[in-house]
C-alpha cells in the first residue's frame, strides 16, 4: 500500500518578450542597459528573483531568444493564491507588463478562476484591448 503522494506542485511558469520589460523598474540607467545585453539580462534576472523572494519563493529566470522565461516555486502555502495577490499588487501599481504574464499563468492552471478572469479583463480594458477584455469577462 502506498501512502499519499508528496509530489510538489509544478512551478508557475510564464514568459514575455524582453523588450516588454519596463526598464524603469531597474536601478540602472536604461540607456546603459540597452547598450549592454548581458547587464540587462542580469538586471532583469535580479528583479524577478527579488520580486519572488519577497513573495515567499524561489524564481529561476532565463533570458534567451529575446524572451524572459520565469519559473516560480512557492516555499509554503497556497502558491496560486500567493501569485494572484502578487499580480494584483502589480496591477495596483500599474505594472501591467509584470502582472499580465502572471495572470495568464494562473489562468493556464485554472481557466475558470473568476478573480483572475476579472482582473485580466480589467487590465486588458485599461490597455485598450477591448475585444480580448470582453472575451475574458464573458467566461
Amino acid at each position: 500500500v502506498q501512502g499519499p503522494s508528496l509530489m510538489e506542485p509544478e512551478p508557475f511558469s510564464f514568459q514575455h518578450a524582453r523588450e516588454d520589460f519596463d526598464l524603469s523598474k531597474l536601478p540602472i540607467d536604461a540607456k546603459l542597459l540597452r547598450s549592454d545585453p548581458s547587464l540587462l539580462a542580469r538586471a532583469i534576472q535580479g528583479y524577478y528573483e527579488q520580486l519572488f523572494a519577497d513573495a515567499g519563493g524561489t524564481a529561476m529566470v532565463a533570458i534567451r531568444d529575446g524572451l524572459v522565461h520565469v519559473q516560480w516555486r512557492a516555499e509554503a502555502g497556497d502558491a496560486e493564491e500567493a501569485l494572484f495577490h502578487l499580480a494584483v499588487k502589480m496591477l495596483r501599481r500599474g505594472e501591467y507588463k509584470t502582472a499580465g504574464p502572471m495572470l495568464r499563468a494562473l489562468l493556464a492552471r485554472n481557466p475558470d478562476h473568476p478573480d483572475v478572469l476579472c482582473n485580466l479583463g480589467m487590465m486588458l480594458s485599461d490597455q485598450g484591448q477591448l475585444a480580448e477584455a470582453i472575451e475574458r469577462r464573458r467566461k
